[in-house]
């Protein structure tokens, strides 16, 4: 098949990750596949190196704020040019282009992925385009069954039209991460952009509060964004700027996980987050708020602890559960072995070759 990967800029995140994954080892099969950003490539999750080397076509747009018709031309000729046979878009922002494009260049099967519940708090113009989308989509795919049944409640998709394929992960670097060693002191982390959805305030809060019943504990965070100076300001103002690393954003995951004992995600919205995928498949036990796909994942892997979002104490509560628990490691090894049954990369493109199979 020949298939374009669809997304609006390969900046740091889940749907980025998965989106440049996916496009890998689909042309490691034997496709022809075009990642196709409506806007600049950003920092990029995976070097253009490796692209390159992949023989995975790379293509910038640049597109304007608000609609940008060439673009939409640009993207078009694109399709028509080089004979797309599907257009696989991620997330709603991008889905009208696509499915304009395949309509433009004379039909191309449009799939849309929803990576998130977040991504439809939308202004209404903008979700009206998404709904008028539909009718040029041959498929919704949803992450997880929360993002499913979000995308129903709002916009009342037809269930023959959607589809639930669960996030995979490359197992690889990670199943490698040795078992924890439980120390005396126990060092939490996060990996996540810093953007006010994922809630680094309530998290700062909530481990002032661990530290304080618990001197030795330590925090590290990894990730870049625009909260980032105020909460390096929040740090010092709860007395945490000796515990607490920013240690900025970079793709070396297996290297971060093997440096924490927990992994911590205070996210107010989430689909299902690669980054408590890769904390399961290195063996380490999870804190997390309830959002999205995490409780269904943690309650059938039993790998953590769970909590609401934006309540810090009820955070603390949780990750001061993590410190009492005596079977730390064995809780962190049913992860592993969950995602290693249940969330591979390779298992999560077999889906989508197989979906996209089926709709040519």
């Amino acid at each position: 098949m020949r298939i374009l990967q669809l997304i609006n800029t390969l900046e740091e995140g889940g749907a980025e990750q998965l989106a440049s994954t996916l496009a890998l080892r689909l042309q490691a099969q034997g496709h022809s596949v075009h990642l196709v950003c409506m806007r600049d490539l950003g920092v990029m999750p995976v070097s253009k190196k490796r692209f390159d080397e992949a023989g995975v076509h790379l293509r910038a747009l640049n597109k304007r704020d608000g609609f940008d018709i060439r673009a939409l031309r640009q993207l078009a000729a694109h399709v028509k040019d080089h004979q797309m046979d599907l257009i696989h878009t991620h997330n709603p922002l991008v889905n009208h282009y696509g499915a304009a494009a395949a309509s433009l260049a004379g039909g191309a099967v449009v799939v849309n992925t929803l990576h998130g519940i977040s991504t439809l708090a939308m202004p209404p113009w903008a979700g009206w385009l998404y709904k008028a989308s539909f009718g040029g989509t041959a498929r919704v795919v949803s992450v997880c069954r929360a993002v499913e049944k979000a995308l129903a409640d709002r916009f009342h998709i037809a269930p023959r039209r959607s589809a639930v394929i669960y996030n995979g992960i490359e197992l690889e670097r990670l199943s490698s991460v040795p078992r924890l060693r439980r120390g005396n002191s126990l060092t939490f982390g996060t990996m996540a952009r810093l953007v006010p959805v994922k809630d680094h305030e309530s998290l700062l809060r909530a481990f002032a509060a661990v530290r304080s019943a618990y001197h030795g504990s330590r925090l590290r965070i990894l990730g870049s964004g625009q909260t980032e100076e105020s909460l390096r300001r929040l740090a010092v103002d709860l007395g945490l700027d000796q515990s607490v690393e920013f240690l900025g954003w970079s793709n070396c995951v297996a290297e971060f996980l093997r440096s924490i004992d927990i992994f911590v995600l205070s996210s107010r919205s989430e689909g299902l987050p690669l980054t408590v995928l890769e904390s399961m498949a290195a063996g380490r036990p999870i804190v997390s708020t309830a959002v999205g796909g995490v409780p269904e994942v943690l309650g059938n892997a039993q790998c953590g602890w769970l909590c609401p979002p934006e309540r810090p104490e009820a955070l603390a509560a949780a990750m001061i559960q993590a410190v009492k628990c005596d079977n730390l490691d064995e809780v962190g090894e049913r992860g592993r072995k969950a995602c290693l049954e249940l969330y591979s990369l390779e298992r999560m493109v077999r889906e989508y070759d197989r979906l996209f199979h089926s709709l040519l």
